[in-house]
């Protein structure tokens, strides 16, 4: 969350002013975070256009990440990719960056449906919705029943993609641009493959 806007970097530096600190940051391949990104909006209401015509996020990472690169804080950047974490648990592998023991610790994922994405079909549907001013208790109504039908019934919805293929090429070719600056950050063992085209 700390880089969403508003916030206020200099403030937050102020705040931590004289403590030995280490930003933790999780990168995911832009094309995921594209398409989760437009998935989050339009279930909040606020999206009208298709994914294509207007990008909810940044896939260069350079508008929220080179603000964390600074001589006042060491910066980490660790892979958003199951593959890479111990047991696939991005919980486990944050608790191994920070050296904590994970006995006694519940350390099973939930998705909760209020942040839970729908299939392309469905998330479309809920576009729609939005474009024709569906709101109230309807659309919560809505909005429970596609993520009931969605929990129940994924085999309806297992060719539906948000974005081609050629387009999730192109935005991985976009920050594969800029990787350079980020390269010096990742952690010990980052295999970048997943992150590039």
């Amino acid at each position: 969350m700390f880089v969403e806007a508003p916030f206020d970097m200099e403030a937050f530096a102020r705040s931590i002013r004289g403590f030995k600190t280490e930003v933790i940051a999780y990168l995911c391949a832009s094309d995921d975070l594209l398409v989760s990104a437009y998935n989050q909006v339009v279930r909040a209401g606020t999206r009208l256009e298709p994914l294509q015509d207007k990008r909810p996020y940044d896939p260069t990472y350079r508008a929220s990440l080179t603000q964390w690169i600074s001589d006042q804080w060491k910066l980490t950047l660790a892979p958003y990719d199951p593959k890479q974490w111990p047991g696939q648990n991005i919980f486990l592998d944050l608790l191994s960056m920070l050296g904590v023991s994970a006995d006694g610790m519940d350390t099973e994922g939930r998705q909760e449906d209020a942040n839970r994405s729908l299939p392309a079909p469905l998330i479309e549907a809920v576009r729609v919705a939005n474009m024709v001013g569906i709101k109230g208790e309807l659309r919560d109504a809505l909005m429970k029943g596609f993520l009931d039908l969605s929990r129940k019934r994924p085999d309806l919805f297992e060719h539906g993609n948000l974005a081609s293929d050629d387009e999730r090429r192109n935005y991985r070719g976009i920050f594969a641009q800029h990787a350079d600056l980020y390269r010096p950050f990742y952690r010990y063992g980052f295999d970048e493959a997943f992150l590039l085209p």
